[in-house]
């Protein structure tokens, strides 16, 4: 860290600018599962053996875009929570309303995902509480989602510590996320002989 990471920091506007946008996407938890496997996604996608200035500009359009979702306050839905670009597109979706959890409706989340996978994204993010009643709600909106969508596959599923805005403050809170792929739609890039 001292010998390389905050020297690289200090000399470099636009290596600061990145660290403390992923800071902000890492304090609510998704830098990891959510931005890390979208580049994991892409890599796995991408055969070239030259830098596409296309690429990095979308890179840099999708941390802008998770950035600006972790800064999001609950309930606020002026918020983009699908990213379409040329070489990633995913999608983050958030469940449950405390009403609609409670009364079993599934109904408006099966549609609003089922909607996404229609749209073309790969990779759909699944989010809520990792409460036991949400985690099974959003379990239960998913296997509804599977069916409908056979080509769909779960990638994984896990809780994790992250954090949520709630009137201007930082609460941290227990998350629970499932990614969810949609193969039928991958695309892969291989430069074009010369």
């Amino acid at each position: 860290m001292n010998d390389y990471f905050a020297p690289e920091i200090e000399n470099s506007n636009t290596v600061k600018e990145f660290v403390k946008k992923y800071v902000s996407i890492d304090k609510i938890g998704i830098f990891f599962p959510v931005f890390i496997q979208e580049l994991t996604s892409l890599g796995n996608k991408v055969f070239l053996d030259k830098e596409d200035p296309e690429i990095i500009k979308e890179i840099k359009l999708l941390v802008a875009f998770l950035e600006k979702f972790s800064q999001r306050e609950i309930g606020d839905v002026t918020i983009p929570n699908e990213f379409f670009g040329n070489y990633t597109r995913c999608a983050i979706k958030i469940i449950a309303i405390k009403e609609k959890r409670e009364t079993g409706q599934t109904t408006s989340y099966i549609e609003k995902v089922s909607d996404t996978i229609s749209k073309g994204f790969e990779n759909i993010y699944v989010i809520g509480s990792a409460r036991t009643d949400n985690k099974d709600f959003i379990d239960s909106v998913i296997k509804s989602c599977c069916e409908k969508n056979k080509q769909i596959e779960i990638i994984k599923n896990w809780d994790f510590k992250g954090a949520i805005i709630l009137r201007g403050e930082t609460m941290n809170v227990r998350t629970y996320l499932v990614h969810l792929r949609n193969p039928s739609i991958v695309k892969h890039i291989i430069e074009k002989s010369r």
